[in-house]
């Protein structure tokens, strides 16, 4: 799984495509499988595609918490912002020290929640890095 996250980043979806040949063939109930199609997809920019194994990969082994952070970043690429966000807060439901599901969550809330929210959150402590890991906030709860 994270050679296929590490091939996404450098944009080179040929060998991502012979990893998920041979997945397929190995393993066609791995979770790993789905998602290593769903990034094949992403990279081309094909992300209903990407989509749809990502929703494979959830199905396949609903406790995957890196499954749900990848579905996630589909959604936002399709601007499917409600459904992204709560990908991201179920990736954190299941592993609460998942930090990719807890960049992009807070990427929402820097981003899309108005100014006054953002500073009641950040005195509530919210944002503090030792605290996520120590405890999901009430939100999550």
């Amino acid at each position: 799984m994270h050679l296929s996250s590490a091939e996404a980043v450098t944009a080179r979806s040929n060998g991502i495509s012979i990893i998920f040949i041979v997945l397929l063939v190995a393993c066609i109930s791995c979770v790993q499988t789905w998602c290593v199609a769903g990034n094949c997809f992403s990279l081309q920019k094909e992300h209903d595609a990407a989509i749809r194994y990502f929703q494979r990969a959830v199905q396949v082994d609903p406790l995957f918490a890196y499954a749900y952070t990848l579905l996630g970043h589909e959604y936002v690429m399709v601007d499917e912002l409600d459904k992204a966000l709560a990908t991201f807060r179920n990736a954190l439901r299941l592993d609460g020290r998942h930090y990719n599901a807890w960049y992009c969550y807070f990427l929402f809330i820097l981003f899309l929640l108005p100014a006054p929210y953002f500073s009641v959150i950040h005195l509530l402590g919210l944002l503090s890095a030792s605290a996520l890991c120590l405890r999901p906030p009430p939100v999550l709860q």
